[in-house]
């Protein structure tokens, strides 16, 4: 459902986008440039447009919340499998140190948090307080799912190890 507010909005947005000679990109009190707040409500079409007119998709807002982080923590999952798509950084932190995979955790958006982690963001990720995904999290499928990639991510950093130390010849298999 389209409001006049945000139709003047994707109307900015796409004044801004055709302009190729604007110095910096357009941006919202809260410092979201169009990219962030496309992100921010889901609108994958619109997100999708932007990325492909050159906006920058690590772009960050006055809290240093990328549009992928924004996207996760409104649980818009195929505006987060976009962006990663496109290249946006899952590890990407906001200035309170909390990753797109905290902030889904966070909120209980457990298919969110299934595809960052599928894409490699890092489960122990921690934020300024030291918590992470799972000590956030706020459902039990979404602990169930971050306790099933802990064990997952424990055990290829053991091969990795195991790999690493038979390269070194200090092990043999």
């Amino acid at each position: 459902m389209s409001t006049p507010a945000m139709d003047e909005k994707l109307a900015r947005c796409l004044s801004f986008t055709s302009r190729a000679t604007a110095p910096r990109p357009a941006r919202e009190n809260d410092g979201a440039t169009a990219l962030v707040w496309a992100a921010s409500e889901g609108h994958t079409d619109t997100v999708e447009l932007l990325l492909d007119c050159g906006a920058d998709p690590e772009a960050k807002d006055r809290y240093g919340a990328t549009a992928l982080v924004r996207a996760a923590w409104r649980g818009h999952t195929d505006t987060v499998e976009l962006l990663l798509d496109c290249g946006a950084d899952p590890e990407a932190k906001d200035r309170y140190g909390r990753t797109a995979p905290v902030w889904a955790a966070s909120e209980g958006h457990t298919d969110t948090v299934e595809l960052l982690l599928d894409r490699g963001a890092d489960l122990e990720a921690t934020n300024n307080t030291g918590k992470n995904a799972l000590a956030l999290c706020t459902s039990g499928a979404c602990a169930e799912v971050l306790r099933s990639a802990e064990r997952l991510q424990r055990w290829h950093r053991r091969r990795h190890l195991t790999l690493w130390a038979c390269t070194l010849g200090m092990i043999e298999i």
